[in-house]
C-alpha cells in the first residue's frame, strides 16, 4: 500500500472516531458558541508555531480561508487542520460540536467496553478549564493515530493526529495534548459555557 493510500486508511479510522460523536444529541438544545466567536473554528486559538515545536515537524496553519496557504473548502464549511510543510509529515484535524449532555454522555455512545472497541488505548488526561477530555492512541506498524475530545460546557472539540512510518508516537501524543490545551483555552477566552 502506497504512503498516501495508507495516509487515508489512516485518516478515515480517525475520523470515525470523532465522528461517532457527531450524530449524538441531548434531550435539550444545545448550548450555543458565544456570539463573538460566531462563527466558531477551533483554529482560531490553535498556534501551529507551538505546536511544531513540541512535534518537532514544521505544520502551516490551514482555515479554508482561500489565502495562498490554505486549501478552499465549501462555503459555510468550517475547515482547521495543522497540515505538514513536509510531504509525508503529520497532519492534525480539529473540529467541534455543541452536546448540552456532555463528553461522558457521548462517550458512551462509542461503545468504550473493556475490549477497547473505541480502536485504541483510552485515557482521560488532565486540560486546564476542561470539563473532560479523553485521547486515544492507536499504533501500527505503519501508522500513529492519535483523536482527542475536550469539553467546555456544551462544547466539545476533537482533534484528529496521523503521522506515517517512521513516526515518533511519544512526540504525536505530545502535540496533540497540547493542540487539546490550546482548544480548551481558545474555549475559556471565548466565554463557551
Amino acid at each position: 500500500m502506497s504512503r498516501t493510500a495508507t495516509r487515508a486508511a489512516a485518516i478515515a479510522l480517525c475520523l470515525g472516531l470523532s465522528g461517532g460523536l457527531a450524530g449524538c444529541s441531548g434531550d435539550d438544545e444545545p448550548g450555543e458558541v458565544p456570539e463573538a466567536a460566531d462563527p466558531w473554528n477551533p483554529c482560531d486559538g490553535l498556534s501551529a508555531r507551538e505546536v511544531s515545536g513540541v512535534l518537532g515537524q514544521q505544520l502551516r496553519k490551514d482555515t479554508g480561508a482561500g489565502t495562498e496557504n490554505t486549501e478552499s473548502t465549501e462555503p459555510g464549511v468550517v475547515r482547521c487542520a495543522l497540515l505538514p510543510v513536509r510531504e509525508g509529515d503529520a497532519t492534525f484535524d480539529a473540529s467541534y460540536l455543541l452536546f448540552d449532555g456532555g463528553l461522558d454522555a457521548a462517550w458512551a455512545t462509542l461503545g468504550d467496553g473493556p475490549d477497547g472497541s473505541v480502536g485504541g488505548r483510552v485515557t482521560r488526561p488532565s486540560v486546564p478549564g476542561a470539563d473532560a477530555a479523553r485521547l486515544v492512541v492507536n499504533t501500527t506498524r505503519k501508522a500513529a493515530l492519535v483523536t482527542g475530545f475536550v469539553e467546555n460546557g456544551d462544547l466539545i472539540q476533537t482533534v484528529n493526529a496521523v503521522d506515517l512510518y517512521p513516526y515518533d508516537a511519544g512526540a504525536l501524543v505530545r502535540a496533540t495534548r497540547l493542540v487539546l490545551e490550546q482548544l480548551s483555552a481558545h474555549a475559556a477566552d471565548a466565554g463557551v459555557e
